[in-house]
């Protein structure tokens, strides 16, 4: 159930915002998201769902194509994703969660996720520490 939210919350922001090529070769973004460049690495820092602790950690995002790499790391753990923005919105499908971040103009990213046949969300948000 929140896997099929998330995905429409996903296809209702694409839905709403219509997309224009950045450039020729590079991702379809609205105008203002192409204007937030999200290559480089950022500060996590969040609370897992249901107040079950707090965490912090970096996250690197690389540009692939239409789409952006994302690896976060907590502590020993590393997760990868695949990452693609419409309009204000950067989604992330990891293996074994979904999550979905605003871009804040100031390059700090605000978002929520959940675990796959998770019931309930997380919150995080990004801080620029460098870009590429």
């Amino acid at each position: 159930m929140l896997r099929t939210a998330v995905a429409l919350l996903v296809l209702w922001v694409a839905a709403a915002v219509p997309l224009v090529p950045a450039t020729a070769t590079g991702p379809w973004r609205t105008e203002a998201s192409a204007r937030a460049y999200l290559a480089g690495d950022y500060e996590v820092h969040g609370e897992n769902p249901n107040g079950d602790g707090t965490y912090a950690g970096t996250v690197s995002v690389w540009p692939y194509g239409d789409t952006y790499i994302v690896q976060c790391t907590i502590g020993p753990q590393v997760f990868i994703g695949t990452g693609i923005v419409a309009g204000e919105w950067l989604a992330v499908g990891y293996d074994g969660g979904t999550a979905v971040y605003r871009i804040g103009k100031d390059g700090v990213l605000d978002g929520i996720w959940a675990i796959s046949g998770g019931d309930a969300l997380g919150s995080e948000m990004w801080t620029p520490i460098s870009t590429r």
